[in-house]
């Protein structure tokens, strides 16, 4: 794959350090490239660079890039006490700050021309930086840039587009302000002092002072309120991120078409938009048919992932009461969930007089999977948020299992059958009946699958879009 190329220099950023188990889905997407890399590019062809920004800070007031401990033989950096926080959520009156903010511009670009040159620099966030970062472009016309939107936070303080009300507000945006996200309890300052460390200046009573105040902070909550400035000032912030995207990005990669859909409707230039599935370690082991006969005794049904409103967990639970009791007497339960409600726990029980069987499982593991999938004939992803490809749906899938999902989100384009997605709690009731009593649908369902995409091609078009091929 990498002997194509003449020697390339790549600059990845996330704010999440790599030290650090925090981050989410995104930390584990950039360490799952970097370990690839580490693997099996020839390190004559392809060299990176990590750095991270505005999860560290010490009692200095200088913000500087540090040097930390290398990952997989690549080279790591931070920066320290970066302007702004990582990640999102910060209070309000620091939006309008980030627009001001020149310092990271001045930083980056200084460290860009030490470490450099790069071919490309890959930012998998915004967060811990200001947009105007990407103006960085302008004096590096040869590198390309590239900024991956594996979330919303470039359009939604909350990163999810989920109101605090649980309503999905991409569907609704014209119904729900900002603001009334933005005025919640607020816990970032004792989030930011445990993360602040002596600064290699200071004496051993300041390092001592600091290391006790750590640990002996107790979380404390400051109310903000709503305030309609509130909305014209992240608005402006919302603005600087697409123009700085529009002007200064040559590769837009979303993770799905939805969250493509999405970007172009904020305003990102469709022109440099690509859809850039997210590789997967499972998909080089992909059944592409079913691992259980689809027509045994009962229709067993898998629902995988948390107790929650935006994952769809209430939703599928209201499906499941209104399910005809007839087709429900044929259907099989199976729920691998940990229990945080201990009364939907209840819920889910007082239906075993309703369906044929009901297994759970409180929590799991990978190890655990073939257990659960054991004798499973269709899983069920039902979002209500828009989920940009979760990755229960690839696991699912991977392993042989049919999933029928909602419209929201990218987990329906893994594939095209009509029968396997839904637009509303009744459609998704008469397509579970239509599945149960035509069962040959699941063996169609193959037929019409979108196949995941492996870390190796999707490390190869990131080599492609570094490269300025694609």
């Amino acid at each position: 794959m990498f002997s194509n190329y003449e020697t390339m220099k790549i600059l990845i950023y996330n704010w999440a350090p790599l030290d650090l188990n925090i981050g989410g889905g995104v930390a584990v997407y950039v360490k799952n490239i970097l370990d690839y890399l580490s693997k099996t590019a020839d390190n004559d062809h392809i060299d990176v660079v990590f750095l991270s920004a505005g999860y560290y800070y010490d009692n200095s007031k200088k913000t500087y890039i540090r040097k930390d401990k290398n990952y997989k033989g690549y080279s790591v950096y931070t920066i320290i006490n970066s302007p702004v926080i990582a990640p999102n959520g910060f209070p309000e009156k620091l939006y309008s700050h980030i627009l001001d903010e020149e310092v990271l511009v001045k930083v980056i670009r200084n460290f860009v021309k030490e470490t450099g040159p790069y071919d490309a620099i890959h930012f998998n966030s915004l967060e811990g930086l200001s947009p105007q970062v990407l103006s960085l472009k302008a004096d590096f016309p040869n590198t390309i840039f590239v900024h991956s939107m594996h979330d919303y936070g470039v359009f939604c303080p909350r990163v999810q587009f989920w109101t605090k009300e649980n309503e999905n507000c991409v569907r609704n945006k014209d119904l729900h302000l900002c603001s009334k996200c933005m005025a919640e309890f607020q816990v970032l300052p004792v989030n930011i002092l445990k993360r602040l460390r002596p600064s290699d200046c200071s004496n051993n009573r300041i390092s001592l002072g600091i290391r006790m105040l750590r640990k002996f902070l107790v979380k404390t909550k400051i109310m903000t309120f709503i305030n309609p400035a509130q909305e014209v000032t992240y608005k402006k912030y919302r603005k600087a991120c697409i123009d700085n995207i529009n002007n200064y990005v040559d590769k837009e990669l979303v993770v799905s078409k939805r969250v493509g859909d999405i970007a172009k409707m904020y305003g990102v230039n469709p022109n440099i938009i690509k859809v850039s599935y997210i590789g997967t370690k499972v998909a080089d082991t992909a059944l592409g048919y079913n691992r259980n006969s689809p027509y045994s005794e009962a229709l067993t049904l898998l629902y995988m992932g948390y107790m929650s409103k935006m994952k769809g967990f209430y939703f599928y639970l209201s499906i499941l009461d209104e399910l005809d009791d007839e087709v429900a007497s044929r259907i099989d339960l199976k729920f691998a969930t940990k229990i945080s409600d201990v009364n939907a726990y209840k819920h889910i029980l007082s239906l075993k007089s309703k369906f044929h069987d009901i297994v759970f499982y409180d929590g799991y593991t990978h190890s655990d999977f073939p257990k659960i999938m054991e004798n499973v004939n269709l899983g069920i992803v039902p979002p209500l948020w828009e989920d940009n490809l979760p990755q229960v749906t690839m696991e699912m899938i991977a392993n042989g299992i049919p999933v029928i999902t909602s419209n929201n989100g990218g987990a329906h384009e893994l594939n095209t059958h009509p029968d396997f997605v839904f637009i509303s709690k009744s459609d998704c009731i008469n397509k579970i009946n239509k599945i149960a009593n035509d069962r040959k649908l699941l063996e169609d369902y193959w037929n019409h699958s979108v196949p995941l995409t492996t870390m190796e091609q999707h490390v190869g078009q990131l080599i492609d879009v570094y490269s300025g091929q694609s």
